[in-house]
């Protein structure tokens, strides 16, 4: 019996080794057949899509798992969760649930084909892992991204692509690429959109952190009865047309006005739950009471876990605030909100910005960092901001909190003396000056300032001239892939804020030689300048296309190994490593380990057979 367990590890071992450099080719192979089509990204990026995928699929927290990162490290989305431009296939597995065996065994897995970050050794300045510093740019003036948009009302892409997602208020999400909208929306539900009203339509989207591998996003809209409707799509087989059939209401939220019906959803970098900003119901002084009322989901920000997937509607985490108190609904993470319609997460920290508009007198941002319990209550209608509300009264529920920043009314495109304050998000981008900033502005006079914790505001509206300074246009500010900030026009212009002043540096191919720009191409330049990044050869594309054993990055000729474009696979170094005369093996810790791993289970689960 001795005997047979021993052979059978030998040969499990032997197995594993055999088998772990053809898996190592055959997910090269697949990162190289992307082409074109992937959003191709900078050189670091391109190369980070092959090691952080595989973290972002096993660390992103799910369902109760997630409660232990909060306040924690921050579970890898976004960026980390961008691997390639198709959609999950619709026999994909189900989010890793630590169980290696299951997770190899799930039809279109690919968990065992992407080696473990630490696993790979990048040149210096190229390791996703650090960004590096932040450098100044030769300047920064807004651009035109876009133009010829209906009515767009926001802005939002992933880390790493080049498309623009911009939703239309009638009910359809429109894709800018290379800053032509495509002509065949991304989705198109005007039949199930009421937008009747100035509040209304489709107003708000966010893609599933783990889009990459399900085809997942998330849209929330007021329906044709008014109402607030969260649902959940998917894919098809085209990467730029989703399944309009394939609808999943998650929630839907009776809406006793036309107005104040929030406008944003957005996942949260650090838990990895859905946050849903919903308005008090519309009316003024908030006549139902509903931004203090436990038991109302209006005037309310939601945090809720969709990670179960299509079908699998919502679950809520049981580390809400009010979760188990009889005074207030599972589903709130903090009330007192009069009209949130735009919030955003700094993709950095986490921390959490509202713009909360106001009535009569005072409009606020809000400010919630990471590291919150949530439970926090911004007191309307007992305050406007930071002074006292219509509706005086002692505060039940939550910490009562002041905002980080509130200002007055003043004349301008809202009749009499009006503001309303458009809330943006936090500006992580090259140029050095913004970095770090929460960027918002006012719809009714055009102002748009910049803000950080516990500092005044700053008025960027002449300089950020012609992205701001006209009344009734700035109805949202977003977050491309590239990190800059899009301001949207109501009026169908898109603004891009990052440097350079222009269309450059973007990961757009602006001049249409097959090259993306990257890397501070101040001008755009041609496929000979360094700065971009060829999506039209065989090199650049994470292959090893001249079989020396390093992978093609920033590598412009397909060059031998001593090229400094390109990546070793596993330290081997330019020649170096194992043997000497070529790259080196590259064989991850995974595919040794898991491989060897996985055929004991099997022969332990044989024994255990009756």
């Amino acid at each position: 019996m001795g005997g047979q367990r021993r052979r059978r590890i030998l040969w499990t071992a032997v197995a594993g080794v055999l088998a772990a450099p053809l898996a190592v080719a055959g997910m090269l192979q697949w990162v190289a057949e992307d082409g074109p089509e992937a959003p191709v990204t900078t050189p670091a990026q391109t190369a980070a899509r092959l090691v952080t995928a595989l973290a972002a699929r096993a660390a992103r927290p799910r369902g109760e798992e997630a409660e232990a990162w909060a306040g924690g490290e921050p579970a890898l989305t976004g960026a980390a969760a961008v691997l390639d431009g198709e959609p999950c296939d619709p026999d994909c597995g189900p989010a890793f649930d630590g169980d290696v065996e299951d997770e190899l065994a799930a039809p279109g897995s690919h968990f065992a084909s992407l080696p473990h970050p630490d696993d790979v050794a990048f040149p210096a300045g190229l390791d996703p892992r650090d960004p590096g510093p932040v450098t100044a740019s030769a300047g920064t003036m807004p651009v035109v991204a876009a133009t010829g948009l209906s009515v767009p009302v926001f802005v939002t892409s992933m880390p790493g692509d080049p498309r623009l997602f911009v939703v239309e208020k009638a009910g359809r999400i429109r894709i800018v690429e290379n800053g032509v909208v495509r002509p065949e929306p991304f989705l198109d539900i005007p039949g199930r959109v009421g937008s009747g009203g100035s509040e209304q339509g489709l107003l708000g989207l966010a893609f599933d952190p783990g889009h990459a591998f399900n085809g997942l996003f998330y849209i929330y809209y007021t329906d044709n009865r008014g109402d607030s409707v969260l649902a959940r799509y998917e894919l098809g087989g085209d990467p730029n047309v989703a399944n309009a059939d394939r609808q999943e209401i998650l929630l839907t939220v009776d809406q006793p006005q036309g107005n104040h019906n929030g406008g944003t959803i957005a996942f949260s970098p650090v838990d990895g739950f859905l946050y849903l900003g919903l308005g008090d119901g519309g009316g003024a002084n908030d006549p139902g009471n509903n931004a203090q009322d436990g038991s109302s989901l209006l005037g309310k920000m939601l945090r809720l876990d969709v990670s179960g997937g299509f079908g699998s509607g919502f679950d809520v985490p049981p580390s809400n605030p009010f979760v188990g108190d009889p005074r207030a609904e599972d589903e709130i993470w903090g009330l007192g909100l009069r009209n949130p319609y735009r919030f955003a997460f700094d993709s950095m920290t986490g921390d959490l910005w509202i713009g909360d508009v106001g009535q009569n007198a005072r409009e606020e941002v809000d400010y919630e960092p990471a590291s919150s319990m949530g439970g926090l209550n911004w007191g309307w209608p007992s305050r406007e901001g930071s002074i006292a509300g219509p509706k005086p009264s002692a505060i039940v529920l939550g910490t009562l909190t002041d905002p980080e920043e509130d200002y007055g009314h003043a004349n301008g495109f809202c009749p009499p003396g009006g503001g309303s304050v458009t809330g943006g998000t936090v500006y992580r981008g090259a140029e050095v000056t913004y970095f770090g900033q929460y960027f918002y502005a006012d719809y009714c006079t055009g102002e748009l300032w910049t803000l950080e914790p516990g500092q005044a505001p700053v008025d960027r509206t002449l300089e950020l001239a012609p992205a701001s300074g006209a009344p009734g246009e700035i109805v949202a500010i977003g977050e491309g892939g590239f990190d800059d900030l899009y301001v949207v026009h109501v009026s169908g212009t898109l603004y891009r804020i990052g440097p350079t002043g222009d269309e450059c540096d973007d990961g757009i191919d602006n001049d249409g030689v097959g090259e993306i720009d990257v890397a501070g191409d101040t001008g755009c330049l041609s496929d000979t300048d360094p700065s971009e990044l060829d999506v039209d050869t065989p090199c650049d594309d994470g292959f090893d296309n001249d079989g020396d054993g390093v992978i093609d990055i920033a590598d412009d000729d397909c060059a031998v190994s001593a090229s400094a474009g390109e990546l070793p696979q596993n330290g081997g170094g330019d020649g170096g490593g194992g043997g000497g005369g070529g790259g080196g093996c590259g064989i991850g810790f995974e595919l040794v380990g898991v491989l060897p791993l996985l055929g004991w289970l099997r022969a332990r689960r044989r024994r255990s057979d009756p």
